[in-house]
């Protein structure tokens, strides 16, 4: 019988301060890159304006580059923070999930229910966890 789990948010307490610490470390990423691409890319511009090499129209055209590839990585950076908080909701409901799981079958064990059993997706983590759980619930109820 395959398990199956229609909640995203199982523990909204745990899986919300997890995925708090997951978006922070990926925004912080983002704009410590933004911001090293912007510095390198503003030394550039920079150098290249000074530069009497360039026409007024070729500076303005450069002007028009640079500021097309900062929206570009802006929206990049976005587009990546957006994933880093899709990712982070996937992942910690593949944590959150067993735990939570577990927790409430070893409740039901405690308060008496001898045939509580953790059962578990597939794909979820500490399936292994819950398998020696369960052979320690059986050997204990024998």
């Amino acid at each position: 019988m395959k398990v199956t789990r229609k909640k995203l948010i199982i523990d909204p307490q745990f899986q919300y301060r997890v995925m708090g610490i997951i978006i922070s470390a990926g925004i912080c990423v983002c704009v410590i890159f933004l911001i090293g691409v912007y510095y390198f890319m503003n030394r550039i511009f920079d150098f290249l304006e000074s530069t009497d090499y360039l026409t007024p129209d070729a500076k303005l055209e450069l002007f028009t580059q640079w500021n097309n590839m900062m929206y570009m990585l802006v929206g990049l950076v976005g587009f990546s923070i957006f994933a880093i908080w899709l990712w982070a909701r996937v992942f910690t409901n593949k944590i959150a999930g067993p735990i939570f799981n577990m927790s409430n079958k070893l409740d039901a064990y405690i308060a008496g229910d001898k045939a509580a059993r953790i059962k578990l997706r597939e794909k979820d983590f500490f399936s292994h966890l819950a398998e020696k759980i369960n052979k320690a619930l059986d050997k204990n109820t024998l």
